[in-house]
């Protein structure tokens, strides 16, 4: 039992979840009025009712039943139970299975079965303020899908096992980012929590999914009846491991464990998709089609975004950006080398690093250290708001992002917004976004090479005003363009809601 909630308020949410299950499974019958009497007749009236096979209606009637979404383990075994013993017995093995692992259930809470809309995962953009790269795409996606079409986002209930509603202020945090929202604090206190069952419909992972949430979305993609989607945004946990914490290639794991049986992948950018497509050739080893892999290229605008006034005196010696985590794949330490290899060779200009900390950070920030003892104009800023980035990428001579691996690199994007060159790595991802013009490649994993590209934006300003020249020649897609190719990709073939 869940502390602090009757035994008359689990029996009544019981009986509405069956209830609701049992008008999409076409089971009907007289009911009698007391909760726990109805959810008697109910368990024993649907369970009748279900073929006796793993699928979309064992899968619900688990659902309906435990108070969250069952593992794929779950709905064999019981399909199994229903098949050799029938419906008397299916329900004594549900029950056994509540009772075996209670911690995860929310028996307290009514649900909401989705057939008709689109239901879009988007747990931690609804949590969190964090707005960097995967949250700009999935708020961008959330709020113009919403506009244009019948949709519903959803968060992960606290156990990781089931989806819920949004809160107003989740709500206000997905669709409406960065504008000023008034939450009725009157909404907000008279919120209540409710299972959101996606059902014979289309489900699209908008961000990657909380690594606690596979058993079950494992399941859903398999069993549910679902057509299940996913936006793709790079395999660097496993093509880069060993850059990455340790823990990572586990935790991705576990996320790819679902991707192998989801309908369809939308990769952001060729590279990401060439990646997600090796992962599917490799899978008939297991005897699986994998998910489709399609390449749908993010947008190259910045979302309601205007670069601000120039504020650095036109006198002041050369501004150079690297706008980017202290992350060991995003290579920040060579843009430091080289920056200090060309301050030595006696160069004037000063750097400015913006980004929070990663694994590698401390090799960085040693290097900082030594610099700024020897006098140089380095500074690290660490996480900064996005007036301030606007502000330093707007003010910047040019910008450097010479990461090892990205699935698209948004801060290339994002200083070419403000029409501030930039210095990239000359392959992947980033290669594919510099061959629009006003940027310069080179090998990122070069010391000298970073470096040469560097000196040659320091002292050729005419360099840097021809790459800034091509800057609004540039092919632009917009977010609106990126949300209907989307949605062409991954709902349109399924027809939509079913």
């Amino acid at each position: 039992m869940i502390p602090g909630v009757l035994p008359e308020t689990v029996l009544e949410a019981l009986a509405q979840r069956l209830e609701v299950a049992a008008e999409h499974l076409g089971w009907s019958g007289e009911l009698p009025d007391p909760p726990a009497a109805r959810a008697v007749a109910l368990l024993g009236g649907v369970s009748g009712v279900l073929p006796p096979r793993p699928g979309p209606e064992v899968w619900l009637f688990l659902v309906a039943t435990l108070g969250r979404m069952p593992t794929a383990t779950e709905v064999e075994s019981s399909a199994r139970v229903l098949d050799l013993d029938g419906g008397a017995a299916l329900t004594t093995h549900v029950l056994e299975l509540a009772l075996r692992q209670p911690s995860g259930l929310r028996v307290d809470l009514e649900m909401e079965v989705v057939t008709d809309r689109v239901v879009v995962c988007a747990d931690y953009c609804a949590r969190e303020d964090n707005h960097t790269g995967v949250q700009r795409v999935a708020r961008a996606v959330a709020e113009r899908w919403r506009t244009a079409h019948d949709v519903v986002a959803v968060a992960d209930i606290d156990e990781r096992t089931a989806y819920r509603n949004l809160a107003p202020r989740e709500e206000a945090r997905v669709y409406h980012y960065g504008r000023d929202v008034d939450v009725d604090p009157s909404h907000e206190r008279s919120y209540r929590a409710r299972l959101v069952v996606p059902y014979r419909t289309t489900v699209v992972f908008a961000e990657v999914m909380h690594e606690d949430t596979a058993p079950t979305n494992l399941a859903l993609a398999h069993y549910s009846g679902n057509t299940t989607c996913a936006i793709g945004y790079d395999t660097i946990p496993i093509l880069s491991s060993s850059l990455r914490p340790p823990e990572d290639p586990g935790v991705f794991t576990r996320y790819l464990s679902v991707v192998k049986h989801l309908s369809r992948i939308a990769a952001i950018s060729a590279s990401a998709s060439a990646e997600f497509q090796g992962f599917v050739d490799m899978l008939v080893a297991q005897g699986l089609p994998g998910p489709g892999v399609h390449t749908v290229v993010l947008a190259s605008e910045i979302d309601r975004h205007v670069a601000p006034p120039a504020s650095r005196p036109a006198d002041a010696p050369p501004l150079v950006v690297v706008p980017s985590r202290l992350e060991a794949h995003k290579n920040v330490l060579m843009a430091v080398q080289a920056a200090h290899r060309l301050w030595r060779d006696g160069l004037d200009f000063e750097l400015v690093l913006l980004g929070g900390p990663g694994r590698g950070q401390e090799l960085v920030l040693d290097a900082i250290r030594e610099i700024e003892a020897e006098g140089h104009p380095i500074r690290a800023l660490g996480w900064v708001d996005d007036d301030v980035m606007w502000q330093a990428l707007t003010d910047a001579a040019f910008a450097v992002f010479v990461s090892l691996h990205e699935g698209y690199g948004l801060p290339i994007v994002e200083a070419l917004s403000c029409g501030t060159p930039v210095l990239t790595s000359d392959f992947g991802a980033q290669a594919e976004i510099a061959r629009g013009g006003g940027c310069v490649t080179t090998d990122p994993r070069n010391l000298t090479a970073v470096a040469d590209a560097m000196r040659l934006l320091v002292c050729s300003p005419e360099l840097r005003a021809q790459l800034a020249a091509e800057i609004p020649q540039r092919p632009v897609k917009s977010w609106d363009d990126y949300a209907v190719e989307l949605w062409e990709c991954l709902v349109e073939p399924a027809g939509g809601p079913r």
